[in-house]
């Protein structure tokens, strides 16, 4: 990991975000864009107190207070275990080909510190390029563009002649950390418009084109609601059977063959602008998230039960103080009061 930071004024340390038992085999000060090429300087590193539910921080001392809006180049070696809870790995039997193993990522809501070191929480923006290699036969997607079309049309055409180190993956607009991900499989991919895909396994790519064709009208729609599309792509990856549930990546329960549940791509979409551009500083907040995507009303009796009508988590921002696990709190209810305060807003 190489982590490119800007200092506040005074900063004498830089603290990451771990869990699942990230391996930190080495922190070094880089020094890009000298010459002649300045070698990397060793530096200190210590653990802080672990969290049941929020990992164990990693303290990074600086050479020297840093005065405000300097810019610091890390580097971070480290191994990410198997068994992260960032990572999802299927056997081939769990896939519809069933020839190949697939691995995908979810790091929402405070997992991508189970990936990669990093301040995991939704208000320290970043951007990021990664090299992922994968074996010849296999793709790998992430939450990026790759650095040109050429590259993407590649990734969806002959899969035997794909590169064992594939295209990086640049991202150009800063994202949560919750929105790094990861996909690797037996993938291939049809065109919706002018910018975007469907991608998915070679047997169900066909279905996830016809079920989704209406995503470039979709996209149409929200730029005239909430303005331009910063991200260049919008991009589907259709699931294989096995995977329960669908966010960016999507769910094989929405191939309805009637394209009758296309309001969940709508939902997404309109995240493009509610939640991955203007996002909630922290997790308490995350109903302002949703409160712009959910334009519908849905019941919210099941998780009011599930919770008990006087507990703090039925409220509109519950009080995460303490360290409390973001997933504990998750349920229907920021979506549907946020939509109520909004319409009532309006």
């Amino acid at each position: 990991l190489t982590a490119v930071v800007e200092g506040k004024a005074g900063a004498e340390e830089l603290v990451l975000d771990t869990s699942s038992g990230l391996a930190i085999h080495r922190v070094e000060l880089l020094q890009p864009g000298t010459a002649p090429p300045a070698p990397p300087s060793p530096l200190s590193h210590h653990w802080g107190e672990p969290h049941k539910a929020l990992g164990r921080p990693l303290h990074i001392p600086l050479p020297s207070p840093q005065p405000l809006g300097s810019r610091v180049c890390l580097g971070v070696r480290f191994t990410t275990p198997p068994g992260s809870s960032a990572l999802q790995w299927l056997e081939p039997s769990q896939t519809a080909g069933g020839q190949h193993p697939y691995l995908f990522s979810q790091c929402q809501a405070i997992h991508a510190r189970a990936l990669v070191p990093c301040q995991d929480s939704p208000g320290a923006k970043m951007t990021y390029t990664a090299k992922v290699r994968v074996p010849a036969e296999l793709t790998a997607l992430m939450s990026a563009v790759p650095d040109s079309e050429q590259d993407a049309a590649a990734a969806g055409g002959s899969l035997d002649k794909l590169p064992e180190v594939q295209p990086p993956y640049p991202t150009k607009v800063p994202i949560p950390p919750y929105l790094l991900a990861l996909v690797v499989g037996e993938l291939a991919s049809r065109e919706l418009g002018p910018r975007s895909r469907v991608w998915s396994e070679p047997s169900q790519v066909e279905a996830g084109a016809y079920e989704f064709a209406d995503t470039a009208s979709f996209l149409e729609a929200g730029e005239a609601l909430a303005g331009p599309y910063v991200w260049g792509r919008y991009d589907l990856l259709l699931m294989p059977p096995s995977f329960p549930y669908g966010l960016t990546f999507v769910t094989p329960t929405l191939l309805a063959g009637d394209q009758s549940l296309t309001n969940v791509i709508a939902h997404e979409i309109a995240h493009s602008w509610s939640g991955n551009l203007v996002t909630n500083a922290t997790w308490q907040d995350f109903w302002l998230n949703e409160f712009h995507a959910s334009r519908g009303a849905l019941d919210l009796a099941e998780d009011v039960a599930r919770f008990g009508a006087d507990h703090p988590y039925t409220r509109l921002v519950p009080d995460m103080t303490g360290g409390i696990d973001p997933d504990d709190v998750f349920s229907k209810i920021p979506y549907e009061k946020g939509f109520y305060l909004l319409y009532y807003l309006e």
